[in-house]
């Protein structure tokens, strides 16, 4: 065993040192110890107070920066008979009051009787009142049907209303489909039809060919896109290719 080296707990006459625990008590308190709280203080109530404050004024200056609770069907519906008492009161509505009641509505048949009372309230229906009527379809039937009723009002669906119908498609081949109705009614796809497409894909094959039409329309992919395409790869090299456009593309 090495003598060289004294003991820490050893003295200066060689006698092993005892401390009490009185000692190790005091030989703690005198080394500085961090103190968390101390370096980073909490906010007393007065400061909580007054950022509350100017919190609440900032979101009753700005309505979208309030916090709405989370509501369920009854109560929606419970605001569309509110909407409906104001109009008995004989309030002049336009239709654009009456879509702002429809998005309350989540089940699609709520939403035909709604567009039935738009109707017989002496309104024309507009684009955003069937593309909002498309989103409560639960089937791919029934957004086609929604679709025939734009027909039938001689109303031309643009990009969104092809948009939400794709988002309701479950196979490539359907979602093929409705990229051929947007092309056959002359509408330029946009980031979202292409990020719809790409999401509807089961192939690596499929995934590429949707790359190579937004090369044909100059629309640049975005990482979501590039995420849902390097899902698709399958191989190391197909996902060094998805690299290597991803810094090709910024």
């Amino acid at each position: 065993m090495n003598t060289s080296k004294k003991n820490l707990n050893q003295g200066d006459d060689g006698w092993t040192v005892v401390k009490s625990r009185r000692e190790k008590r005091e030989s703690r308190r005198e080394k500085p110890r961090k103190n968390v709280y101390r370096q980073h203080p909490r906010e007393s109530r007065k400061s909580r107070k007054v950022k509350t404050e100017q919190l609440n004024l900032v979101r009753r200056s700005k309505p979208s920066l309030r916090y709405y609770p989370r509501v369920n069907r009854s109560d929606k519906m419970e605001r569309a008979r509110e909407f409906r008492r104001l109009i008995s009161a004989g309030e002049p509505l336009d239709i654009s009051a009456y879509n702002t009641v429809f998005r309350l509505i989540t089940d699609y048949y709520k939403g035909l009787e709604w567009l039935e009372q738009i109707k017989s309230d002496g309104l024309e229906p507009s684009l955003i009142t069937f593309s909002t009527l498309m989103n409560k379809t639960r089937t791919l039937d029934q957004s086609f049907e929604v679709l025939e009723m734009i027909k039938q009002h001689q109303l031309k669906p643009d990009i969104i209303t092809f948009n939400t119908l794709m988002k309701k498609t479950k196979t490539w081949n359907q979602a093929s489909e409705v990229l051929k109705m947007i092309k056959q009614h002359l509408i330029k796809p946009d980031l979202v039809t292409f990020g719809t497409l790409m999401n509807k894909t089961r192939t690596w094959k499929q995934a590429l060919r949707v790359l190579k039409m937004m090369e044909q329309y100059k629309i640049k992919p975005n990482q979501i896109i590039f995420r849902t395409l390097r899902k698709k790869a399958a191989t190391s090299n197909q996902k060094d290719y998805v690299t290597r456009l991803q810094k090709q593309y910024r």
